[in-house]
């Protein structure tokens, strides 16, 4: 456990987006000095999620317990303006008699074991099963300004930006990952961040986001928000992916967040990785972006070589029929080996895209 500091036609992009929405700001004053006496366990149930994770179905199950649930349920909601390092640790210093977070992250990992994944994959494996929890829309539209626990997402497999993050920075903690809460005001969102090297993290914080809220957003990718709908936009372009990093190409995103209950612990380096990728996509968007408009005039040159050359052999004009073959020939020759070398590219990119999101 960390200690908390104080204070993708060729190419068809495949991003799916999901709702990002999220308001803190009204309803809760002050800090309890302490919750209630934790509940005994009853009226239990069941849940099971399914998701998946570079194309392999997962699934677990936890047995949760109304007691509980009410038990959260009941607490005082909402974050405070100017006050949400104190308000946001009601949501995120959990009883010790609740093991909840325990037992799924000890699951995330047998997991992780069983399918032969690394210690990042691990976490990977680990934010894809919250990215997958249901987006509670109806919540997001009549009820944005009281965040839910972790425990009540998980109850009701269902949850907005602001439960499924205080559910991913339990989970990092558990994992003993250094890891923060990012609130971005100008946007009314929320996401997490787990602690990197300074070189890759994003605005030069120690921290890479998690995207809790969209399904195909690896870590440390940052979604642009739909100033009207507060939904998170579907990529159109490589360009719009954006690590918010000086080697990195630049997109609409998120504006810079504010950074609270920051801890210490493990750093998540698969961010080099993706950082590798990112820039081997956009090469080859640059390249392909070149070499298209080459391709088509030299189409359009052979096809009209093709033209004369059938009106020579028509008006049996054989001998200057003879000298166009050649000359043809070899056109044919040099657009075939850049087609090759455009195709490989093309297919290049989309293994990319298609193995290396979630």
């Amino acid at each position: 456990m960390s200690n908390r500091e104080n204070g993708s036609g060729i190419i068809k992009t495949i991003f799916i987006s999901t709702i990002l929405v999220f308001l803190v700001f009204a309803g809760y004053v002050g800090v309890q000095e302490q919750l209630k006496r934790f509940p005994d366990l009853q009226d239990p149930k069941v849940i099971t999620y399914d998701w998946n994770y570079k194309g392999r179905a997962y699934s677990l199950s936890l047995s949760l317990h109304g007691s509980v649930y009410e038990y959260y349920n009941d607490e005082p909601k909402g974050l405070v303006v100017d006050e949400e390092e104190a308000t946001l640790e009601k949501y995120l210093l959990l009883p010790d008699e609740d093991n909840s977070i325990r037992e799924l992250t000890k699951q995330l990992g047998d997991l992780a074991i069983k399918s032969g994944l690394d210690e990042g994959e691990k976490l990977e494996l680990a934010a894809s099963f919250v990215q997958n929890i249901p987006y509670d829309q109806e919540k997001a539209n009549t009820d944005r300004e009281n965040p839910r626990y972790g425990y009540e997402v998980l109850y009701d497999n269902l949850g907005i930006c602001s439960g499924k993050s205080f559910l991913m920075y339990n989970i990092l903690e558990e994992m003993g990952y250094g890891s923060s809460i990012l609130l971005y005001p100008n946007e009314e969102h929320m996401n997490v961040g787990v602690e990197t090297d300074l070189q890759y993290s994003m605005d030069n914080s120690g921290y890479t986001s998690i995207e809790t809220t969209n399904p195909k957003l690896k870590i440390g990718i940052i979604p642009s928000i739909d100033a009207s709908s507060r939904q998170a936009k579907e990529k159109e372009a490589i360009q719009e992916f954006n690590l918010r990093n000086p080697t990195t190409t630049s997109g609409k995103s998120l504006s810079s967040p504010l950074i609270f209950a920051k801890t210490n612990g493990k750093k998540y380096y698969g961010i080099i990785e993706t950082f590798r990728i990112e820039r081997e996509i956009a090469d080859i968007q640059n390249f392909l972006s070149q070499k298209e408009p080459l391709i088509v005039n030299d189409k359009n040159e052979l096809d009209s070589m093709a033209e004369q050359m059938n009106n020579l052999k028509a008006t049996n004009r054989l001998v200057a029929f003879n000298r166009q073959v050649p000359v043809y020939n070899k056109m044919v020759a040099n657009l075939n080996e850049i087609v090759n070398e455009f195709n490989s590219k093309v297919n290049r990119y989309n293994d990319l895209i298609a193995e290396n999101f979630f």
